[in-house]
């Protein structure tokens, strides 16, 4: 057992995700919280040489892949013509081609082998325990859950599951040795809210008791 590090200033505060631990990174709907918890989480510990896999429920692998193409792009190849928002828009001139087609080679090499996606249509938490199972015996490290929420409801039968989902999340990151991440949308009755804490989690508050650290954005 020990910990995935890498050195970014995110991760000398917080000392890193340790392995057979859950982590959070909490936030309100339109937040950033896929896009920092990809750029300033997984892709550090990837290129740190550990392997790592996104489950999500709602982004589709193309959103991944644009934001790992402009990454490289202003990172490492010091161009910053293109953004997410240009990508997306398409209409490309021979030139932006010819770099798209050559990043997504420099992508392809780095990052193949070392980084997977996993496309969840629902929240079945069985689902999602079986995937992590399989890619743990695999060499996989670090495991992106995005999303799990918390809702405002009355139905106690909601938030008593999302507190037994993550309860089996760090059981099993336990057993298996496993890093496994998190990210969270807070309860949308507490947006205007200016300091955020567990209270965001709303009915799920005891969540908090399984998660070794959580970050709210």
């Amino acid at each position: 057992r020990y910990t995935l590090f890498n050195y970014a200033t995110f991760f000398r505060t917080t000392l890193g995700i340790p392995k057979g631990d859950l982590y959070m990174l909490g936030g309100h709907s339109g937040t950033g919280k896929t896009s920092f918890a990809f750029a300033n989480m997984v892709i550090p510990i990837v290129e740190s040489g550990h392997k790592a896999c996104i489950i999500s429920n709602e982004q589709q692998i193309e959103v991944f892949k644009t934001m790992l193409a402009t990454m490289e792009l202003a990172n490492n190849m010091g161009y910053y013509g293109l953004t997410r928002k240009k990508i997306k828009q398409g209409c490309f001139n021979d030139e932006v081609k010819r770099i798209l087609k050559n990043v997504s080679k420099i992508t392809e090499k780095k990052y193949k082998g070392k980084l997977k996606f996993v496309r969840m249509y629902d929240y079945d938490m069985g689902k999602i325990k079986r995937v992590i199972k399989k890619l743990s015996k695999q060499g996989y490290e670090l495991f992106l859950y995005d999303t799990m929420k918390s809702q405002n409801l009355s139905d106690t039968q909601f938030w008593q599951s999302l507190v037994e989902d993550s309860k089996g999340l760090f059981q099993l990151a336990a057993k298996e040795n496993v890093a496994v991440l998190t990210t969270y949308q807070l309860a949308p009755s507490m947006i205007n809210k200016r300091y955020l804490d567990v209270s965001c989690l709303s009915n799920a508050k005891q969540i908090k008791e399984v998660f070794s650290e959580m970050i709210y954005l």
